[in-house]
């Protein structure tokens, strides 16, 4: 695929580029510029790390980088940049997308385990970046010990350890059914969007995949 890529936005099916996502957020902020590279520099390594991404919607990452103010933008978006190289297509992990990280499923999980500690950490807080490079490290492990889950993979396959297909058919059309249906913990296009952890997403998204004839047979 081309980047910036496709768009769950409503009304929208191309995502912005990184300047325009930047007017849009920045507004003179004098962090502009150091958001802007910290962006780029997000986007060059999930391109790399995942060639065959479909949803790019970066408004939400933005917002939040920039509200870390001047010299925190650059280390917050360094240590994003290197989750995408941590889970994606080079490594053993070998994830095909962004979109559980971005659209916030990672992290609705993660919430749902402690809510009264983790409730009011966002999708995008260190916190939780910090949650996801020990499970990068944890998944590692358990691939190098050919976990039943997360067992190691002949070279060239894709990781889906969903019950429900993910090729880019089935994978754009259940986003885009989801995001319709307001069933995405983070509406990641919307800037001023409020993260949700407080519904069973995971499931919802497997009856919805279920419903559009997308679960694989057991």
């Amino acid at each position: 695929m081309s980047w910036p890529g496709r768009s769950l936005a409503p009304g929208r099916s191309r995502s912005r580029s990184v300047e325009e996502v930047v007017a849009l957020v920045a507004d003179g902020s004098p962090a502009t510029a150091e958001l802007t590279a910290a962006l780029r520099e997000i986007e060059a390594a999930a391109a790399a790390a995942f060639p065959g991404n479909i949803f790019w919607d970066i408004e939400l990452l933005a917002a939040e980088l920039l509200r870390a103010g001047p010299g925190e933008v650059s280390t917050q978006g360094r240590r994003i940049a290197g989750l995408q190289a941590l889970y994606g297509q080079n490594t053993v992990i070998r994830f095909r997308y962004v979109h559980d990280f971005l659209y916030g499923y990672d992290w609705a999980k993660w919430v749902q385990r402690e809510p009264d500690e983790r409730g009011g950490v966002g999708p995008f807080a260190p916190a939780f970046i910090d949650h996801q490079e020990r499970r990068g490290r944890e998944l590692e492990q358990l691939i190098a010990a050919d976990d039943a889950v997360y067992p190691s993979l002949p070279e060239g396959q894709v990781r889906n350890p969903f019950p429900f297909s993910r090729e880019p058919e089935a994978e754009s059309l259940l986003l885009a059914d989801l995001a319709a249906a307001g069933l995405l913990p983070v509406e990641a296009w919307d800037a001023a969007a409020s993260p949700r952890w407080d519904r069973p997403y995971a499931e919802l998204r497997i009856e919805r995949a279920a419903a559009l004839g997308l679960s694989l047979p057991e």
